[in-house]
């Protein structure tokens, strides 16, 4: 068994069973909600702590948690296999199953005391890292040092420019996220000491940045190092304001240019061909989905992961799929395809495959395009058609929950003008 064996709906399962709140995590019930759903999965230092807790509330050890027990002499986190495994050898005081629990219990209980510049003096046991990676610059040590001198900035700045850490993003997050955390890190450690930068950048630019100070903590917290004590609510004072584009520039904001609108379909116009001549491949399908629903690349991958138990009903030659998926902000309630399109879904489905979360970026790099255009390219095709624009909003999830039903009721209204936007292309199919 590895250590990503544990899949989300029965992480979910084991927190209810053994009374486990998703706050003693350090997540959300909106993140509970999705690892339910399958649509997350749990990272190894989430299954990590989930098992210590266990252990520290019940002395009971469930057998999804058996591959974090300590190895002889060996000791991570609550006496499990840590999430920085082939980073080093670790040390540990002690390396019994009991006690190496009980650690990792006490360490998750003080974890938010040992924090710089509160204006507590943390005792020279509680400073000093208890798990140590033996490392010929002997990392650890050095960051434990720089953090007893007091300044954050400089404190962050020695953590994210260190190997380590970047290894330790790269093993827990997605490659998406690493080069994320790669390019706003440094932009956090200026903001850190000119907070005022930040009202120079754009928001969302500016948002990302300060949102690389919580990996920073959860990196702290990994390696029992002190947790430096940025204040994110302070540096929120100097984003941008929200700006909200004018109404004659929101008219044009979801037209797209003519030789781009071209290149998109052409695209999948070739992949409907290259599927038909020479099988069905992830990318392929991807791109067609996109082009005939206009769903976001995770809402596609949602839907295909979950095909066999999504509820589905055919109208007069489409297929109409009830996704209920809801990601925050993002949503996604129904959406239409064509009967052909749905038919080469059940053969991917069929023969055992699956969508990663890469599968969107991996896309772009391929094909040199952007899954999300498609969504553009979908609203303009569907508005030369007619379609009304609040049936656009609701096939898209941009309207409210509870108007869902009233659409649901009336597909028949949304379906002839979907056909008449995607006659020629369905023929392809």
């Amino acid at each position: 068994m590895t250590q990503r064996d544990i899949p989300g709906p029965r992480f979910a399962k084991l927190m209810e069973e053994y009374g486990v709140k998703p706050a003693e995590l350090g997540i959300t019930s909106r993140y509970k909600h999705m690892l339910e759903c399958g649509d997350r999965h749990p990272s190894r230092d989430l299954v990590a702590r989930l098992c210590a807790l266990i252990y520290g509330k019940h002395g009971v050890v469930p057998p999804e948690c058996q591959p974090y027990m300590p190895r002889a002499g060996v000791a991570g986190p609550g006496g499990f296999e840590p999430p920085t495994a082939g980073l080093g050898v670790l040390e540990s005081h002690k390396a019994g199953i009991g006690t190496g629990m009980e650690q990792e219990w006490n360490k998750i209980q003080r974890s938010n005391k040992n924090r710089i510049g509160t204006g507590m003096e943390p005792s020279a046991q509680a400073m000093a890292p208890t798990r140590r990676v033996e490392h010929s610059t002997g990392r650890v040590e050095e960051l434990a040092d720089v953090a007893e001198e007091g300044d954050v900035a400089e404190y962050v700045e020695r953590i994210v420019t260190s190997a380590m850490f970047m290894k330790w993003v790269r093993q827990n997050y997605s490659r998406g996220q690493y080069y994320h955390v790669k390019s706003k890190a440094p932009v956090l450690v200026k903001a850190l000491r000119q907070p005022g930068i930040l009202s120079q950048m754009s928001r969302r630019y500016a948002e990302q940045a300060v949102g690389v100070a919580y990996i920073v903590k959860r990196f702290c917290e990994a390696y029992n190092l002190p947790v430096p004590d940025i204040d994110t609510r302070k540096l929120r004072k100097f984003l941008p304001k929200k700006t909200t584009a004018s109404a004659l520039a929101a008219k044009w904001l979801n037209r797209l240019k003519e030789d781009v609108l071209q290149q998109y379909i052409d695209l999948a116009v070739r992949m409907i061909d290259e599927i038909k001549q020479y099988g069905l491949a992830t990318r392929k399908l991807l791109i067609v989905t996109a082009f005939f629903t206009g769903l976001r690349g995770t809402e596609i991958v949602y839907m295909i992961n979950n095909w066999r138990k999504l509820p589905k009903e055919h109208v007069d030659g489409l297929v109409v799929v009830e996704l209920a998926y809801d990601r925050g902000p993002k949503k996604a309630y129904i959406t239409l395809m064509p009967a052909k399109l749905a038919e080469l879904i059940d053969r991917f489905v069929e023969s055992g495959e699956k969508m990663g979360a890469w599968i969107i970026s991996n896309t772009n790099h391929y094909y040199r395009v952007q899954v999300k255009m498609y969504r553009k390219v979908w609203i303009a095709l569907t508005m030369r058609a007619g379609m009304d624009e609040s049936w656009r909003d609701a096939l898209q999830g941009r309207i409210p929950s509870i108007q869902v039903r009233h659409y649901v009721e009336n597909i028949n209204d949304a379906v002839e003008y979907y056909k008449r936007a995607f006659e020629k292309y369905m023929q392809l199919l």
